[in-house]
């Protein structure tokens, strides 16, 4: 019973580490900031902005650690 309540496709991140997130025509690089709900929140590291992603929002993007 409790298979039927998981999600299908769940991220985990690092709150400070930083990120880069390619989609379709956006590459930057994020910092993780922290989970709130069902967000991941980020903050572009040049820029300063801010982004909220879930985790069904990034299926099918690409998502490196960058060191």
């Amino acid at each position: 019973m409790e298979e039927l309540f998981k999600k299908p496709y769940e991220r985990t991140f690092v709150p400070g580490r930083h990120y880069a997130i390619y989609g379709k025509s956006n590459n930057y690089i994020f910092e993780y900031l922290r989970k709130d709900g069902i967000h991941h929140c980020f903050r572009e590291i040049h820029g300063g902005w801010s982004q909220t992603h879930t985790d069904c929002q990034l299926i099918g993007k690409k998502v490196e650690e960058v060191l």
